[in-house]
């Protein structure tokens, strides 16, 4: 069995952020219950650095205690396989994915600039390698999120964490809701369909649901439990076109340049101009010091109180801004309101 979790970056499960390591836990022993053989695949996002994310969000120390392994998507073994998508048709995807009888995919209900709402079809998106994610962005990313999720459609299950939410500018800088919400199903585009009611959602503005749900026949919902539970609040990003715009093409320019890249062009830029930490060194004052400079899990809080640019653009957690809110302010696009 795959466990895969929404870990895309290192900010803890009630920013709204990542699945909450509480239902991965649950799901885990239920699954050790009935012995089954267990993995996570998961890796965060393209800006993020996948090791400091597990560590930062204490992953490590949880697969050790349960001695289940990890799989780096980014990095493990991979099998093409032909998908016969529209936009994704051989891809690479981890060989302990293909070869699981059960997919239980454990998004995080939330917002997501590019894609308007980040739910279970989006989530399988964290499986496939760096490569195909970059020509997905280029060549049509709703498209080739239906292609890819209509390839796990007789294996999986699906759980929505809706404990906490994000809204606006997601899906690692939006804005927190207390939604107080599970949605579990043997279909991801019924959940997601299930998320979008809940959240008063016409998911047919949303195109990779319009797209799915004219794919599988214009299926109908029925939802089994608090049918009338309302998510209250829920805020899609705001004039996302050009966000859209700007990002499809740096991606494009790397897919372009990569034979003269060292490193990622998209990292450079996003974590260049996106959402970072500033110290306001005034406000900052007595024991909140010491306490400013302990709190950074890679050390990028200098004495002197400033911020290590290179130490924190690949992580970017936040921790210090959640923790002392006077004393931390964010510069960037994409940066959360209080």
């Amino acid at each position: 069995m795959v466990v895969k979790p929404n870990w895309v970056a290192p900010r803890a499960a009630d920013t709204g952020v990542t699945t909450d390591l509480r239902l991965v836990e649950e799901v885990i022993v239920q699954l050790k219950k009935r012995s089954a053989k267990v993995l996570i695949a998961e890796s965060s996002g393209y800006e993020f650095d996948p090791k400091k994310t597990n560590r930062i969000l204490k992953v490590d120390n949880f697969a050790k205690r349960y001695k289940i392994p990890i799989i780096n998507t980014r990095s493990c073994q991979t099998k093409t396989v032909d998908i016969e998508g529209k936009i994704l048709k051989k891809i690479r995807l981890p060989r302990e994915v293909l070869e699981a009888d059960l997919v239980f995919n454990l998004p995080k209900l939330k917002t997501h600039m590019l894609t308007d709402v980040s739910l279970a079809l989006k989530n399988f998106f964290g499986l496939i390698p760096l490569k195909e994610r970059r020509r997905a962005h280029v060549f049509g990313l709703d498209q080739a999120i239906v292609d890819l999720a209509s390839y796990f459609t007789d294996r999986t299950f699906v759980i929505v964490d809706g404990m906490t939410a994000m809204v606006g500018t997601g899906p690692v800088f939006g804005n927190v809701l207390r939604s107080n919400v599970l949605i579990a199903s043997g279909n991801c585009l019924a959940a997601d369909l299930a998320c979008c009611r809940m959240a008063k959602i016409d998911f047919k503005k949303i195109t990779h649901l319009r797209l799915a749900y004219e794919q599988r026949g214009n299926e109908k919902l029925q939802i089994i439990g608090d049918k009338e539970f309302k998510i209250k609040n829920f805020e899609l990003p705001k004039f996302p076109m050009l966000y859209r715009l700007g990002y499809r093409s740096v991606f494009a320019l790397e897919e372009f340049l990569r034979p003269f890249l060292k490193g990622s062009l998209v990292a450079e830029v996003v974590t260049r101009f996106g959402a970072r930490p500033e110290i306001v060194k005034d406000k900052a004052r007595g024991g909140m010091r010491r306490k400013l400079i302990n709190i950074c899990p890679v050390g990028a809080i200098t004495k002197d109180l400033k911020i290590d640019f290179e130490k924190c653009r690949r992580v970017r957690c936040l921790r210090c801004y959640d923790k002392f809110p006077r004393a931390v302010k964010l510069k960037g696009i994409s940066k959360p309101k209080r």
